[in-house]
C-alpha cells in the first residue's frame, strides 16, 4: 500500500520537472538590455508594439556581419523612426571605424520617411560578443558595446549626431 502515494506523487513531480526553464546565460552588460542614445543631445527612446521590435539584432556568422537597431515604432509626426548601424566583415569584440560599418536615421516627416544614411563620421566599439554555445536558431550569444556617428542626408544639407550610445542584446 505504500506504493501508491508514491504513484499519485510521480506525474506530479514529472510535470514540475518538464515545466523547469532552462537558465538564461549570463550576460556582462550590467543590467541593461536594450539600445539607446542621444540625437542632436536629445533620448532617443526606443518603443516597441505587437509588430514592431523596439530594439533588434541581426548577426550572420556566416558572412560576417552585424546589424543593430533601435526603433520607436510608435513614432509620429517629425520623430525619429529607426537607428540602425550595419558592420561588414564583422570579427568580434573590437573597435570599428567609419570605413567598417554603414549607419542610418529615418525619421517621419509629413507622413514619408526621411532618411539619414550618408555617414560622415564615427565608430562603433563592440566591447563584448559571444557566439558560444550557439545553437541552430541563433541563441545563447550577445553583443554589446557603445556607438557614435554623424549622418547627413543625400543632399547633405541636414546633419544629425547620435552619441553616447549603447546597446546590449542576446542572440
Amino acid at each position: 500500500m505504500k506504493r501508491k502515494p508514491l504513484l499519485l506523487l510521480l506525474p506530479f513531480l514529472l510535470s514540475i520537472l518538464a515545466c523547469r526553464k532552462e537558465p538564461e546565460p549570463d550576460i556582462p552588460c550590467d543590467d541593461f538590455i536594450g539600445f539607446t542614445c542621444l540625437i542632436n543631445g536629445e533620448p532617443f527612446k526606443t518603443q516597441g508594439n505587437l509588430t514592431c521590435a523596439g530594439f533588434t539584432k541581426w548577426y550572420d556568422p556566416d558572412e560576417g556581419n552585424l546589424l543593430v537597431s533601435g526603433r520607436n515604432c510608435n513614432a509620429s509626426l517629425n520623430e525619429i523612426r529607426l537607428i540602425n548601424f550595419y558592420i561588414h566583415s564583422f570579427c568580434g569584440a573590437r573597435e570599428y571605424e567609419v570605413s567598417s560599418f554603414r549607419a542610418n536615421i529615418t525619421s517621419v516627416l509629413e507622413s514619408n520617411f526621411y532618411d539619414y544614411d550618408s555617414i560622415l563620421s564615427g565608430q562603433v566599439n563592440v566591447t563584448g560578443f559571444t557566439e558560444d554555445n550557439y545553437s541552430a536558431d541563433f541563441t545563447n550569444g550577445y553583443v554589446e558595446g557603445r556607438f557614435a556617428f554623424t549622418v547627413t542626408d543625400t543632399a547633405f544639407s541636414d546633419t544629425m549626431r547620435v552619441t553616447d550610445g549603447r546597446f546590449c542584446m542576446r542572440f
